[in-house]
C-alpha cells in the first residue's frame, strides 16, 4: 500500500510540473513536498473534462493550505518574490505582515494557448489553529472572474 501511495505521489508530481506555476517561487510549496504533514492540504485539478474547471474557464487549479505558524514566513517570502513579477496586485497588510493578496501574473503559453495566471494568498496569522492558503489559477478567465471565484471560496471557508 505504501508503494502505491508513493507511486501515485511521484506520478502526480511529474504531471503537475507541467503547469505554468513552474518557474514561480511558490512551486516550492505546490509540489507535494509537505503532504506528509497531516495539517497540510494540497489540491491539484487539471483536465479538459473537469466540470469545475470548465465552469470557471480554468485549465489548472492548485491550492496549498497549512498552519500559518509553521509555513507562514516561508510562504510569505515566496509570494513576495513572485509578486515582484506580477502585472497587477490587490494587497493588504496587517501588523506589517502580508495578510492577503491577489496577484495577476504575466500570461503564459500552455500547449500553444495563451492562459491567464493568478496567485492568491491569505494568512490569517501565526496563531494556533490559524492557516494560510495559496491558490494558483490558470486559464482564460478574466481578472474580474478570478476575483469573484476567490471571494466565493473565501466565503465558504469562513
Amino acid at each position: 500500500m505504501k508503494r502505491l501511495i508513493f507511486l501515485l505521489i511521484a506520478i502526480a508530481g511529474i504531471c503537475f510540473s507541467a503547469f505554468s506555476q513552474v518557474g514561480l517561487n511558490i512551486d516550492r510549496l505546490l509540489n507535494s513536498k509537505y503532504t506528509s504533514d497531516p495539517n497540510v492540504t494540497e489540491t491539484y485539478i487539471s483536465g479538459d473534462r473537469n466540470k469545475f474547471l470548465r465552469k470557471h474557464n480554468l485549465t489548472a487549479f492548485l491550492t496549498f493550505k497549512g498552519p500559518a505558524d509553521k509555513y507562514g514566513k516561508m510562504a510569505e517570502g515566496l509570494i513576495i518574490a513572485d509578486a515582484a513579477k506580477a502585472v497587477g496586485k490587490d494587497v493588504r497588510y496587517k501588523g506589517g505582515r502580508l495578510y492577503c493578496g491577489l496577484y495577476t501574473l504575466k500570461p503564459a503559453t500552455v500547449k500553444g494557448r495563451k492562459v491567464n495566471r493568478y496567485l492568491y494568498y491569505i494568512n490569517t496569522g501565526a496563531v494556533k489553529g490559524k492557516h494560510l492558503m495559496i491558490v494558483y489559477l490558470e486559464g482564460t478567465l478574466s481578472e474580474a472572474e478570478a476575483h469573484k471565484l476567490i471571494r466565493s471560496m473565501v466565503r465558504k471557508v469562513k
